[in-house]
């Protein structure tokens, strides 16, 4: 990940390509941090539905009505 400090940024002119660049760069590290959330998701709900599934009179239920 590059740095670019800000009176850089002033002095040069962004191009057409170069905002092309960053902004696949930002795409694509949003869509890095969705995939990593889903994953993180779906491992934890695949351990819970296990110890449901394996052990039901284990199971408590934290968020009672």
């Amino acid at each position: 990940m590059e740095l670019v400090e800000a009176d850089n940024v002033e002095k040069m002119m962004m191009n057409v390509e170069k905002l092309a660049e960053i902004a696949v760069k930002v795409v694509w590290q949003g869509v890095s941090a969705a995939v990593s959330s889903l994953a993180e998701f779906a491992i934890t709900s695949a351990d819970e539905h296990s110890m449901l599934v394996n052990h039901p009179e284990d199971v408590t239920l934290e968020n009672s009505m």
